[in-house]
């Protein structure tokens, strides 16, 4: 088994183009940030794992290595493994990824297709968040309003409407305030 892995290893630092001795020393000396990340994936490359988490992977890589590692991962695992990446490099979501995941303001959103379908559909839906949010707006505004003018009489209908202006309240301040907040455990 041991001479399978040492196998996949070297195999995978061939298709990173590392130098095959670099597997016989000690990464803590002489090594770049490059070599190390190249010697990381290489290893977590060769374990042939179902599911991969890469975190920020192209972070010290030269553009030929990113594109070979692109190669590797579109190839690999769009048809037979799992693979999650969090990178801020939009090029190589563009390339290898097939859906985005968003957490925002505490809701997880699935977008199918790579970064630029993603912005495109963001894009959308924060416009019309937007639109709603100014609709909603101009609604509380003239509720306000009527408010300050007084109420002339205390009909059912205008205190269902102060309820109702108390209501739009609470939740005009929950938009606002849900912004930002993150909890995690």
């Amino acid at each position: 088994r041991l001479c399978d892995f040492k196998k996949e290893l070297r195999e995978a630092m061939e298709l990173l183009q590392m130098d095959p001795s670099y597997s016989e020393r000690d990464l803590n000396v002489g090594f770049s940030g490059g070599e190390k990340k190249k010697a990381a994936l290489a290893l977590a490359l060769s374990l042939k794992p179902d599911f991969l988490l890469l975190d920020e992977p192209t972070n010290h890589l030269d553009v030929e290595t990113i594109e070979i590692l692109e190669g590797i991962l579109t190839q690999e695992y769009r048809s037979n493994r799992s693979l999650i990446v969090v990178t801020h490099d939009r090029a190589f979501l563009d390339t290898v990824c097939t859906r985005i995941l968003e957490l925002d303001r505490g809701i997880l959103r699935s977008y199918p297709g790579n970064f630029a379908a993603y912005e495109t559909r963001k894009n959308e839906e924060l416009n019309a968040e937007a639109i709603a949010n100014r609709r909603f707006d101009k609604f509380w505004a003239q509720e306000e309003v009527w408010i300050r003018k007084g109420i002339e009489a205390r009909r059912t209908r205008n205190e269902g409407r102060v309820r109702r202006l108390e209501a739009l309240r609470r939740e005009r301040a929950a938009r606002r305030e849900r912004m930002g907040r993150v909890s995690m455990t």
